[in-house]
């Protein structure tokens, strides 16, 4: 379980985007994954249906990721 918090002068979307990189992208360096996060978070910034479409693709991978574990 992971708890995002307001970070006072940066964008929630760019906070939510961060986070969701590291799930989403696990595989980037530290540099590639701060552009897809900057990337990410304008989307999330451009409307609603980005959102679906992410909470959609996290939860296939938590269910994946759970199927694997031994």
């Amino acid at each position: 379980m992971s708890e995002l918090r307001p970070v006072p002068g940066v964008r929630a979307s760019a906070v939510l985007a961060r986070a969701l990189t590291g799930v989403l992208e696990p595989g980037l360096g530290e540099i590639e994954r701060l552009g897809k996060a900057e990337e990410l978070a304008g989307l999330l910034e451009q409307g609603d249906d980005v959102l679906a479409e992410l909470r959609d693709r996290i939860l296939a991978r938590g269910e994946s990721a759970v199927r694997r574990r031994p």
